[in-house]
């Protein structure tokens, strides 16, 4: 098998560094927001089809199951649940956990390794209070959340509440800004879309090739 064949299907994605665990905070210059407004700008060209698919960097097109997810959250969101949680993190050792050399468990690579976030070993197995504890990063912030317009849209993940290795409400709160900042943008682009003539259908079936 060759490495075409290796990667067919495969879509590849972009994040942001995070600075959990580190000395020093990571800066980004400008040019950073100019790549990233770019090439999403041409995703809202593809989708309006003024453009190729193929004139759309592959490591952007991540963005558009992002706006397809609000879409459909707009459209089956009501009355609110006597529970719930707000969006943003994965369910802790289901979908990325991670393994160092000596067999600790954490929930993913971003979290670094933190003993506080270790989550069991390999050879005794997960340790089923820390998972739950970890998984609900709400109730640190419980009384902010119950009140936040983007409950749904939020996109606060574990690594986010992160300082000195311990869970912190503040360092989550730290970034409720930027997680409200960031669910206006794809409002902003979905309103965009639809000015513009955007078939919604089209965008709630479209599945785009890899």
């Amino acid at each position: 098998m060759n490495k075409d064949e290796q990667l067919e299907g495969i879509t590849p994605g972009i994040s942001m560094l995070n600075d959990s665990g580190n000395k020093e905070e990571f800066a980004f210059g400008p040019e950073n927001r100019v790549v990233n407004e770019r090439e999403r700008a041409k995703l809202m060209l593809y989708l309006l089809d003024q453009i190729e698919e193929a004139q759309v960097a592959k490591t952007h097109r991540r963005y558009l199951d992002d706006l397809i997810f609000l879409c459909k959250t707009n459209q089956s969101i009501g009355k609110m649940t006597e529970t719930a949680h707000h969006a943003g993190p994965c369910t802790v050792g289901v979908r990325k956990t991670f393994v160092d050399v000596q067999g600790n468990i954490y929930p993913c690579e971003k979290v670094g390794e933190v003993p506080a976030m270790r989550l069991g070993n390999v050879f005794e197995g997960f340790d089923l209070e820390r998972v739950k504890r970890l998984t609900n990063i709400g109730a640190l912030s419980e009384p902010e959340c119950k009140e936040c317009w983007a409950l749904h849209h939020c996109t606060i993940c574990l690594c986010r509440c992160i300082d000195k290795d311990v869970m912190s409400r503040e360092a989550k709160l730290r970034h409720c800004a930027e997680s409200k900042a960031e669910a206006l943008t794809k409002m902003r682009d979905l309103c965009f879309l639809q000015m513009e003539g955007m078939d919604f259908e089209k965008l709630r079936s479209l599945q785009m090739a890899k």
